[in-house]
């Protein structure tokens, strides 16, 4: 037993791997303006994970901006080109807090549900327009275009997203949160 740990010590200290997938370079200058994320480039990165509220929300490939449209935290994780090095997730210096949007809530027939919809305009190829719900969980969705695109959605705990593969003229997202308060 002690000359197989003696044999492992000695081939970590020998060939040191990392444990973790986070030996890759953050993006820098992080920032909104107006009403998109924007960052500086990562030499050879392969793309940009976009986290909304600390929940993975889209990945951006060949550019370094994303369309905002919801109030709430972002962050952006780049990735190398075979997507096996990820830069720092939820590090301070690439956290961003936006604080505009366009949003638009209403109760529907029950007080224990509530419908956010979020309207997008002029939404690009792989841009996401995103439903997010303030303090309640949501659960499930739906998405609209106002062009034959069809959507890819995602939902996550808190929002519902939907993505265009081309572009598209308006893109409505619809999330279904529920106030867990009046359930009790």
């Amino acid at each position: 037993m002690k000359s197989t740990i003696k044999c492992w010590l000695l081939a970590v200290c020998l060939f040191p791997i990392s444990l973790m997938a986070n030996d890759y370079p953050s993006p820098t200058d992080v920032r909104i303006e107006g009403s998109k994320l924007v960052w500086e480039p990562v030499v050879d990165a392969g793309g940009y994970n976009i986290y909304f509220e600390y929940s993975y929300l889209t990945t951006v490939k060949d550019r370094t901006d994303f369309d905002l449209q919801i109030p709430g935290r972002y962050q952006v994780v780049a990735f190398d080109q075979s997507a096996s090095l990820f830069s720092i997730q939820f590090g301070d210096n690439t956290l961003v807090t936006y604080e505009g949007g366009d949003t638009q809530s209403e109760t529907v027939g029950f007080s224990f549900m509530t419908v956010v919809s979020a309207t997008c305009q002029n939404v690009d190829p792989g841009g996401t327009c995103v439903a997010s719900c303030s303090s309640t969980a949501a659960t499930g969705g739906a998405c609209a275009t106002s062009d034959i695109v069809e959507a890819d959605a995602f939902a996550s705990t808190s929002s519902y997203s939907c993505t265009v593969p081309t572009f598209s003229g308006e893109v409505t997202a619809q999330v279904y949160c529920l106030n867990r308060q009046a359930l009790r």
